[in-house]
């Protein structure tokens, strides 16, 4: 993950896979998480809206820009769910809001559906 972190820093278009099934799981994966962002804990003041929105006084957030612009999920043979903004893909599951995916399928007649999904 830091090797691809170093090159995707320099400029370098990348195509990569990593083992998990889906988003969460990346976020989940403490060797991974440098694709994603990185992942921080801060502690919020009692006056911070973060704090006043959430309830809550510590949250996790993204430390830096993905490595990747998009993430591509693949769930089948004929079926990916591609998130299109990783970035903020990642900060909306971190913030615990809902998030958009396109959901790319192939049918028997090799007609590609897509289509938006919150989830």
């Amino acid at each position: 993950a830091m090797a691809a972190r170093t090159i995707g820093d320099r400029g370098v278009q990348l195509i990569a896979t990593a083992h998990g099934k889906t988003l969460h799981d990346l976020i989940a994966n403490s060797e991974l998480t440098n694709l994603i962002g990185g992942l921080s804990t801060s502690s919020l003041g009692d006056k911070n809206p973060r704090y006043l929105s959430a309830g809550r006084k510590t949250i996790t957030e993204r430390s830096s820009s993905p490595v990747f612009a998009a993430l591509v999920e693949i769930r089948g043979p004929s079926s990916v769910v591609v998130h299109l903004d990783l970035a903020r893909a990642v900060d909306n599951i971190l913030e615990g809001m809902p998030n958009i995916v396109e959901s790319r399928t192939i049918d028997g007649d090799g007609v590609m559906w897509i289509e938006k999904l919150e989830v």
